[in-house]
């Protein structure tokens, strides 16, 4: 049976969505745990990489990870981090992410990308994210921004795209591009639909 819960997988809906991969670091797992509440996920899952160093790490260990946490979890739709995104670590998570989801063995109904501000943005050089798929968060945006202000750590000032001012302006955006107040954006990087 697939799961209908939230999970965050650290390297949401029948959703497993993989934020990263990294050893959680001083006031960084509270942090973690306090806007999971918030969002109401499930589960965290860690896998205790190390951060900014995944490239050290063996492709196959961190292929088998992955998977052994997508075998678990049975998600319908899987959330990666841009495939273009400058930080290194999202493209290896990506990659192996893609890798353990062949069409053999696991049926992920629906994979999309999600833009991380200061990262998607910043990575256009590498490869430009075009957003196919719209979510109106009018209803639902109040708690993205608390669970932002518990994950203090990530937390910048205006002009850096991670600030409470920015996260909006984008939301925003986002939202005029589909006709709504607020929205986030995602790319549809695979869609399976099963015959009924």
């Amino acid at each position: 049976m697939r799961s209908s819960a939230k999970f965050i997988f650290l390297l949401n809906t029948s959703t497993l969505s993989i934020i990263g991969t990294f050893v959680p670091i001083g006031n960084r797992s509270k942090e973690i745990v306090k806007a999971s509440k918030i969002l109401k996920i499930k589960e965290i899952f860690y896998l205790n990489f190390p951060t900014v160093k995944l490239d050290t790490v063996p492709q196959k260990k961190l292929n088998k990870s992955i998977l052994k946490i997508i075998s678990q979890v049975n998600p319908e739709i899987l959330y990666l981090p841009y495939k273009g995104d400058l930080h290194k670590d999202h493209r290896l998570v990506f990659e192996a992410s893609m890798t353990v989801t062949r069409p053999v063995g696991h049926q992920v109904a629906r994979i999309l990308c999600y833009e991380t501000l200061s990262e998607t943005d910043w990575g256009q050089s590498i490869e430009v994210f075009i957003p196919n798929v719209y979510v109106d968060i009018s209803k639902t945006f109040k708690a993205k921004i608390k669970a932002m202000q518990a994950y203090a750590s990530e937390l910048k000032t205006p002009p850096h795209p991670r600030s409470i001012e920015i996260i909006e302006i984008l939301a925003k955006k986002r939202g005029s591009e589909i006709g709504a107040k607020l929205a986030e954006a995602f790319m549809l990087i695979k869609e399976f639909n099963k015959p009924t």
